[in-house]
């Protein structure tokens, strides 16, 4: 709820801020997912209706590339880490700004496994912390200082690339859940 409380005013401020009318818009670029079930939910809906008021086309961009997207240059690999609570982690493995793997929901002694062979490899995301008590056990890889930062430019760049390779979202399109949420493992059960 507070989410889409403080969501349109954050909007209102950076269309004031950059001196320009929401009308003036002409790409809407959000973030897909994975994440937060509630959060990309509303952030999706926010972002089509603002689309569709003011006639611009949307692109939503992965939350994992979006995290990833910085580091396209950096001479190993890229692993992408958001916490996906149960005891889970959302990631996906990079090289050169291209994703290697599947976007994943895993358990940290998973995902260790997997980064283990990969050297150099940088770790980074809002939950990059997480690893921290086994960070010793992935030979060569190191942590991004700034991994809390935020990631703006990255969707702006990496929704802008999409737009102009024609990938526009469609009007059905919506969040990339890599999970089933809480509600449908319940109602999959009841059946």
């Amino acid at each position: 709820f507070e989410h889409a409380q403080r969501l349109m005013p954050a909007v209102d401020l950076i269309v004031t801020s950059a001196g320009i009318a929401i009308g003036d818009v002409d790409l809407i670029v959000c973030a897909r997912g994975p994440g937060s079930f509630t959060g990309l939910r509303i952030g999706m809906s926010t972002a089509k209706g603002l689309a569709a008021a003011v006639g611009a086309p949307l692109v939503s961009v992965p939350t994992l590339d979006a995290l990833a997207y910085q580091f396209r240059r950096f001479p190993g690999s890229v692993a992408a880490v958001l916490d996906a609570r149960k005891g889970r982690l959302y990631s996906a493995l990079y090289s050169g700004g291209v994703r290697r793997t599947d976007y994943l929901d895993v358990s940290l002694t998973s995902l260790v496994s997997i980064m283990g062979s990969e050297t150099p490899l940088l770790i980074t995301g809002v939950s990059a912390n997480l690893i921290q008590r086994v960070r010793d056990s992935i030979p060569g890889a190191v942590d991004d200082p700034c991994a809390v930062r935020g990631h703006g430019i990255a969707y702006i760049e990496l929704g802008r690339a999409a737009f102009e390779a024609g990938a526009v979202d469609a009007s059905d399109a919506g969040p990339l859940y890599v999970r089933k949420s809480d509600a449908e493992i319940v109602a999959g059960r009841s059946r």
